[in-house]
């Protein structure tokens, strides 16, 4: 299964490209055309002469992955960068937007805030580390049942279970 992870960018290579290439050809262009690392992991977008037809190439770690889509009616609104940049850098949300039939020029995007990316995530104050998160969880449980290498807590009807590393203390405990 391909899993794109919120560190993978997305880029559209500019104007059209032969898409009767396949893996090794498409990934001599990221590396000529689009001056990048075609095995970074992140999505390498080409358009077609006739802008039906969408390939992406992607690298997980043990082989390409060559992703197609061909439109049966009508064309793409590919975006066009207005300087001398080879490629359009675009986020997760706008590659399923433009492949859904969207025209990037033509919409606006609500002035929200979005994390830099490859930036790390911040905690939450709320959340906390995971270990005082199942504290707080335990201690406010109804019961625990001790096993000997997991603790199950139930909380009103709900079943979690997570790994804990020594026993379970307290006056819940069995």
């Amino acid at each position: 299964m391909l899993t794109i992870g919120p560190s993978v960018k997305v880029y559209l290579a500019r104007g059209t490209t032969d898409l009767r290439k396949s893996f090794d050809a498409l990934a001599g262009a990221v590396r000529e055309t689009l001056d990048q690392d075609p095995l970074s992991g992140h999505l390498f977008v080409f358009l077609g002469r006739r802008r039906h037809l969408v390939k992406i190439l992607y690298w997980d770690g043990s082989g390409f992955w060559l992703l197609a889509k061909r439109l049966a009616r009508g064309t793409f609104a590919w975006p066009e960068p207005g300087d001398e940049r080879r490629a359009v850098e675009l986020r997760h949300d706008e590659l399923g937007a433009l492949l859904g039939g969207v025209d990037l020029g033509r919409t606006t995007w609500r002035p929200w805030w979005r994390q830099p990316s490859g930036a790390l995530p911040s905690r939450h104050p709320r959340q906390g580390s995971p270990a005082d998160r199942f504290r707080a969880f335990v201690s406010g449980s109804r019961h625990i049942r001790r096993t000997s290498h997991a603790a199950t807590v139930s909380r009103t009807g709900g079943v979690r279970a997570c790994s804990v590393a020594s026993r379970v203390h307290g006056p819940w405990a069995p």
